[in-house]
Order: structure tokens, then sequence, then C-alpha cells
């Protein structure tokens, strides 16, 4: 599957390893909330994934002040993992592990065959209109940047 520019975001669901709870794409882009949500695909095992992780962390209070939220999904990891992972590089924002790899086929991170790595690190920007406005296969300095450009 490959996603589209300008075209609407896969919906997905998955149970956040913060609260428990049953997580959706609806739960961030609904007709009533003006925000736009910044999807990074990631893994423990994924050295290059933490420089994004890190400029993502690093520019929070912009994302938030640009209504822009941010939504991990781990990728082929174990949850403990995960968990080790983000505590030890203190980044706090909401997690799926999506162990089952259905939201990684949606977004066309998966590999091509079962036994093949994901295509990892992916950062996805979906606008306030439900619509996919950029896809990041690498994350340099200037993704922040990029992705204010994207969502205005």
């Amino acid at each position: 599957l490959t996603l589209e520019i300008n075209k609407p975001a896969p919906n997905f669901a998955g149970w956040s390893l913060d609260n428990n709870k049953l997580v959706r794409l609806k739960d961030y882009i609904t007709d009533k909330k003006d925000t736009s949500l910044v999807i990074s695909f990631f893994a423990s095992w994924c050295s290059i994934c933490k420089h994004g992780l890190k400029l993502l962390k690093a520019n929070k209070a912009i994302l938030d002040k640009n209504n822009i939220q941010i939504l991990l999904i781990g990728v082929s990891d174990e949850t403990a993992k995960i968990q080790a992972y983000l505590t030890e590089n203190d980044i706090s924002f909401p997690v799926i592990n999506d162990t089952y790899g259905a939201i990684t086929a949606k977004y066309g991170v998966s590999g091509k065959e079962g036994n093949i790595k994901p295509e990892l690190p992916k950062t996805v920007v979906i606008g306030k209109d439900g619509n996919v406005k950029a896809l990041f296969k690498s994350e340099g300095d200037d993704m922040i940047k990029l992705i204010l450009e994207k969502v205005k």
C-alpha cells in the first residue's frame, strides 16, 4: 500500500502503551478539532529513528503552539523494549505498539515479506482535513520546519 499526498490517511486503531486505551485516527483528526497529527514509526533497534524522535521532543512546544500532535507507533518490537527505549530517551509522547503490523501495513511501512525488516524511519504528517500532507523517509534537522510548512 502506498500513501498518497492530499489523499485521506488510512484509519487505524491500537492500544496506547501509556494508559492502555484504544487510540484511533479520529481521536486526533475530527471536524471539531483544529489539529494536525505527526505519526512517527520507530523501533528500539532502529538507531537512526532516535534522531527524529529527539527532534520531535526538542520542538514539542513549537508543535503544540501550532496545534500539531504527535503519535509514536512501535514497529516489529516487544512492548518491554519500546517502554525501556522511551524511558531511556525521556520520551513521553503517546505510543501504540503495532504488534501485529496492521497499522504499518496500512501506512506502507511493512517490509515486502514477513521476514524483511520494516522501512524505518518513517514519519507521516496528517493535516487537519485528515489528508496525508507529507511523508519523510529520513529525519533531517529541517524536519520540524517542513512539518510546519506542510500543515499550513
